[in-house]
Parts: structure tokens; sequence; C-alpha cells
């Protein structure tokens, strides 16, 4: 009898045990996520395209800055500009994961020529945002006035060549220039005119900078240097 017993006991802890292994939830589960990574499993396009969805083409040592303030170095990641995500890829399965955009405030890429380029989530949005958590966008300058670039790809009218269909992408970047005021405008097109349209009371003063500097404005590094340029002369709006 006290034999029964002892088995029926240890047959009530097996299945409470298996129970509570069965429930653990994925993000404690650290044979899929880093437990500070949190995402969805990616799949990447199988269908023939023109143009490149990716910022980066290839997968670099990156280093990301959670919303809780934690640092992860040294993970692989690529920023997709057609879906205004982060995606990552686990080096120990290497699988691709696109990561949640909403407890990403940060991330650093590296280039080719071993610098990194600066990337952070502004909360605003896009209206042809697909995820309502903001925008990711290169810093291009920051100070009294900063310069922020929405690496952004469109989808065009796809192509029929030899019975074949491809997927048309294209760079379609979006600049935003914020004010002291943290107001954000929005260019979508680069040239004199409508960088002056900005600072409508700065006119006759950028005007001047813009010809003393020889500054061409319909380049992105012309854009880049006059907000230098407006931040290094104390320009207040």
């Amino acid at each position: 009898m006290k034999n029964i017993l002892c088995l029926a006991f240890l047959l009530i802890c097996f299945s409470i045990s298996a129970q509570n292994s069965v429930g653990t939830s994925l993000s404690n589960v650290d044979s899929i996520f880093s437990p500070k990574l949190t995402g969805e499993l990616y799949k990447p396009d199988t269908i023939s395209s023109r143009g490149e969805q990716f910022f980066n083409g290839q997968w670099v040592e990156s280093s990301v800055l959670l919303s809780t303030g934690e640092k992860i170095n040294g993970v692989k990641i690529k920023y997709n500009g057609f879906l205004d995500e982060v995606i990552w890829q686990n080096t120990s399965n290497f699988k691709q994961f696109q990561l949640d955009k909403s407890y990403i405030s940060e991330f650093w890429l590296k280039n080719q020529m071993d610098s990194t380029i600066h990337f952070k989530r502004l909360n605003i949005t896009d209206s042809t945002s697909r995820n309502p958590s903001g925008i990711f966008v290169e810093v291009a300058a920051e100070g009294t006035f900063s310069l922020y670039i929405q690496h952004k790809v469109s989808h065009l009218v796809d192509e029929l060549v030899a019975y074949k269909y491809f997927v048309i992408y294209e760079k379609t970047p979006l600049y935003y220039i914020k004010l002291p005021s943290s107001l954000y405008f929005r260019l979508s097109e680069l040239n004199r005119k409508t960088f002056l349209n900005v600072f409508p009371e700065q006119k006759k003063t950028l005007s001047k900078m813009i010809r003393v500097n020889r500054l061409n404005l319909k380049t992105e590094k012309g854009l880049i240097r006059a907000i230098d340029l407006m931040n290094q002369n104390g320009l207040i709006n």
C-alpha cells in the first residue's frame, strides 16, 4: 500500500512538471531569442525583383539600444527600408527575425569603411507606414537644429519581362528637419526653395549663408552642411 501511494505521488509530480514545461512562454526560452530581443520570424521574398529593399545589402555586426536602456553589441542586422523594420539574423541557427520596432530606440550599422551609421526611432507617423510605432531614420545632424533621413524604399509598378514578373523597388528618401520648438518639417525633394520655406523669418540670413559657402541644396551633402552651419552660427528660428 505504501509503495502504491509513493507511485501515485510521483505520477502527480510528473504531470505538474509536464504542464509547467508546456506552458513556458517564448520570451523565457533562450533557444530562439536572446532574452533581450523579441520579434517574429521573417521570411525573405522569393519573387524576383529590381532594386533593393535593404539599406545595407550585407549582414553587419551592429549595436542595438533597446527602449529599456539596455544596449546589445555584436548582433547581425539589416535595415529594411520598404518595411521600415530591423531584421536580425540569429547566428546560432541562421534564421531571420523581424524585431519589435517599439522596443528599439536606436541602432548603429557598420559600413564598409568600418565607421558607424547611427539610426534612431522617431515618434512621428509616416502616412504610408504599416506600423504606428514611429519611423526609423538616420541621424545626419543634431543640435539646436537636427536633420534626420528616412531611407524609405517604395514599391513601384511591377514589370513583366519575357513572361516573368519583377517587383520594382526604388529608394525615395525623406528628410526631416527638427526645429528648436520640436516641430518637424518633412522635405520630399531637395532644393534651395523648399529649404528656405522652412525658415520664412530667416530667409535673408540663410540665403547669404548658402551663397557665401557655395552650398548646393539639391544634394544631401549640401543639406547636411547647411544644418551644421546653422548650429555652428547659433541661428535661432
